[in-house]
């Protein structure tokens, strides 16, 4: 398994988290954000006005 492998199980368990918000807004939480793929992966969340807890917990999961 791959790093990226590992951040997109990572965001998977976000999304089934708050669940509510993205069937409600018929969104996945990969429209959300952009997986970087380099020596380290990088998690930049790319939707403006995601709510602030969802930006703040992948924020804090793929800090450096």
């Amino acid at each position: 398994m791959t790093d990226y492998d590992l951040a997109v199980m990572k965001l998977a368990r976000i999304e089934m988290k708050y669940k509510t918000y993205f069937e409600g807004e018929k969104l996945s939480i990969m429209d959300c954000v952009t997986v970087v793929d380099e020596d380290l992966v990088d998690v930049q969340v790319t939707k403006e006005d995601l709510p602030p807890d969802i930006r703040n917990k992948i924020e804090i999961m793929f800090w450096r």
